[in-house]
């Protein structure tokens, strides 16, 4: 999803917007985007205004990505549906709590 040369997904300066499926997008001008681009405009209401269900950045090593919701409900219907997606693709799906993710052992020797 941030793979887009010349911009390095290591700098976390990428964002993806989640709306809902079929929803029809707004149309987003550079100001509003630089400002949310910026982390300084993370304003709930008006991004729920435009549809925003949720915001995913990249991660700092490629392997993960950080997700923002802006409703329980939009979190818990987007990992119900990515976890349909891994099971159809065959890719191990689990959640678990923080503290077990922390302890788990990512690589084996």
């Amino acid at each position: 999803m941030f793979h887009a040369e010349p911009f390095s997904w290591e700098m976390r300066s990428q964002m993806s917007l989640l709306f809902p499926p079929g929803s029809t997008l707004p149309r987003l001008d550079y100001p509003f985007i630089f400002q949310l681009w910026k982390k300084a405009a993370f304003h709930r209401e008006t991004l729920l205004n435009l549809g925003v269900q949720g915001i995913i950045f990249p991660g700092v090593d490629g392997d993960f990505a950080e997700c923002i919701f802006l409703q329980e409900a939009s979190r818990e219907d987007f990992e119900r549906r990515l976890e349909e997606e891994c099971r159809k693709a065959g890719i191990l799906w689990k959640s678990v709590p923080e503290d077990e993710f922390k302890s788990t052992r990512w690589f084996q020797q």
